[in-house]
């Protein structure tokens, strides 16, 4: 024992230790002793690409051939250990450390520039083991066997989102709408992150605790579907499939009432809870990626106008029916909305056409007869005639008897009556949500769900994701609208755990490892406690643990993490590539 502390031993015990360390390592990674010692320095990013410097020797257990690789590099020897400095006093040489906040913020190109910058230059410097050098980490070149050079690369290019256009089809000759969507979105990511009555990315109705929030009409290639200003009529997701003759999403099993994506329709109407529409642009949507293009079909041919968005809401309706019927030989369940507000012009009325009547006829209903086979009530929804709407009944969906070979129309009587809604029962949400400002002075509100949603535009209505880390902006061109999103700065105590201290002196180290990994050495530099490790026969890692005095240096890890904290570093979700739902990443970088 030396009087800086430092072990000393001698070359061949430290020879005759690695020796036997080598064979229990190659003995866990699954190799026998080597039939030929190979000499030869290997020059690769990652372990797994160096078989072309490699020979063959010796065998597993099981018979099979394996590789055998051992680095001519130097056994790590001891250095004399600096003297351990006395406590920190005014007299003590000051060390300047420059702040790298503003290197943080820099993109990660230039920083793996000036990495390589500094790798050439190490390898090309003396090591000087300056005495004074306490707070910053020394260099370890003599210390350890050289570690391999990670080749730099160049940086990835960031995905672009694809570019879109809408085309209309040359026989799509709808009337314009009256008016404008109070709220609107282009990207389905950006519908559901924004609106809470809307979070289902690929179904169409998004349901929550047995109720129905929002629903999507969109891609409808049903040719029962109806929709005009006040009353929609469509079916319930399921049993829906490609048809392999037609290539058309086609009913290719049968719906049935009991299921809880009908149910859920059901307990709407009972709780007499309102459902907020939103309907699907229906245009001929055209993509390019590369020198691919990429045509769909119109998204929802049952509404009477063309739509200005890709997303628009229509406003609050409520289930007022809901019932089976076969058609093509496939029970489909189906389900009636009207609108709550029944005297206000529809903002996708067609442009020009009478406005509705402000006294509603809330007397004049469709014929409800009862089934003769069965003994349950049903409304007549067919102009051919009334049928059994009880899936469960010998007469289902029969008129005089028949089944109908083609769709039949909807009973007119059907269509134009109308429910009258309680003044008294308000809708749960508002179609235009407010915006997130009355919870900005929560202390964790930037970590918190609520900022990573999106955002509604108070003055245009477009959806918006959180696509900035430091505020939300209206991604709408010529639209100005954002709001900034402050940033609490949290002192470094906050993130110690309980019971955690900060060193004075030498930090105790808690590093944890399993064999075959091997602490080597453990060395003192100054404040620094150095432990390094042997992860694989000829490949170290060294840890540098500071203390108190070194955290606390100007410009040390403590003013570094404050800085970073309230320095804007331009972090954003970036655009994926190859995801058609999510446009979006998940994380900010």
């Amino acid at each position: 024992m030396s009087s800086t502390g430092g072990v000393q031993m001698s070359a061949g015990s430290e020879a005759s230790r690695r020796s036997a360390r080598e064979r229990k390592q190659a003995q866990h990674f699954g190799h026998s002793e080597p039939s030929v010692e190979l000499e030869e320095l290997i020059e690769a990013t990652k372990p797994r690409k160096i078989a072309s410097a490699v020979r063959k020797a010796g065998k597993r257990a099981s018979g099979k051939p394996s590789l055998w690789v051992k680095l001519s590099l130097p056994a790590p020897t001891l250095r004399e250990v600096p003297q351990l400095p006395l406590p920190w006093s005014p007299s003590a040489p000051e060390v300047k450390i420059e702040n790298n906040c503003e290197a943080q913020a820099e993109s990660s190109s230039r920083n793996l520039k000036k990495r390589s910058a500094a790798l050439a230059a190490n390898d090309d410097d003396d090591d000087n083991d300056d005495e004074s050098d306490l707070f910053t980490p020394s260099s370890s070149r003599d210390q350890a066997p050289k570690r391999q050079r990670l080749q730099p690369s160049a940086p990835k290019p960031r995905a672009a989102p694809n570019a879109k256009s809408a085309v209309k089809y040359e026989d799509d000759h709808r009337p314009e709408p009256r008016g404008q969507p109070e709220v609107w979105a282009e990207m389905r990511q950006a519908l559901c992150e924004s609106l809470p009555y809307y979070q289902a990315y690929q179904s169409g109705a998004y349901t929550y605790g047995g109720y129905v929030y929002g629903f999507l009409l969109d891609n409808d290639n049903d040719e029962r579907g109806y929709m005009d200003e006040k009353v929609i009529i469509t079916r319930t997701g399921g049993g829906v499939k490609v048809n392999v003759e037609t290539g058309q999403m086609e009913q290719m099993d049968d719906q049935s009432s009991t299921s809880t994506k009908v149910t859920v329709f059901s307990n709407n109407q009972r709780d007499m809870i309102p459902i907020m529409l939103i309907v699907g642009q229906n245009f001929c949507t055209f993509s390019k990626r590369g020198n691919t293009d990429s045509f769909t079909g119109a998204k929802n041919p049952h509404c009477p106008t063309l739509v200005p968005h890709r997303y628009n809401v229509l406003g609050t309706a409520h289930v007022t029916d809901t019932w089976s019927e076969k058609v093509n030989g496939k029970v489909v369940c189906r389900v009636r909305f009207e609108m709550i507000d029944l005297k206000e012009p529809s903002w996708w009325g067609i442009k020009g056409s009478p406005l509705p009547t402000h006294t509603p006829n809330f007397i004049s209903k469709a014929l409800v007869k009862t089934c003769t086979t069965c003994g349950i009530l049903s409304k007549q929804i067919s102009a051919a005639g009334w049928m059994c709407l009880n899936e469960s009944c010998a007469s289902f969906s029969r008129i005089n008897g028949q089944y109908s070979q083609e769709a039949p129309a909807y009973n007119p009587a059907f269509i134009s009556e109308r429910n009258r809604w309680p003044a008294h029962i308000k809708a749960p949400l508002k179609v235009k949500p407010t915006p997130p400002t009355g919870t900005l002075s929560n202390s964790l509100m930037e970590t918190s769900l609520a900022s990573w949603k999106g955002m509604v535009c108070v003055d245009c209505g477009g959806c918006n994701s959180r696509t900035k880390w430091d505020d939300w902006k209206c991604g709408t061109e010529g639209c100005d609208f954002e709001i900034s999103l402050p940033h609490t700065i949290f002192p470094v105590s906050a993130f110690a755990p309980d019971h955690a201290f900060e060193a004075e002196g030498h930090a105790i180290p808690f590093d944890k490892w399993e064999e075959p990994v091997v602490r080597t050495e453990t060395k003192f530099h100054g404040y620094w406690r150095i432990a390094t490790y042997e992860l694989s026969p000829g490949n170290y890692v060294s840890h540098y643990i500071a203390n108190q005095e070194i955290n606390r240096q100007p410009g040390g890890a403590d003013d570094t993490l404050i800085a970073l904290q309230g320095a804007k570093m331009g972090m954003q979700r970036f655009a994926l590539e190859n995801s058609p739902g999510t446009r979006q990443s998940r994380s900010f970088n």
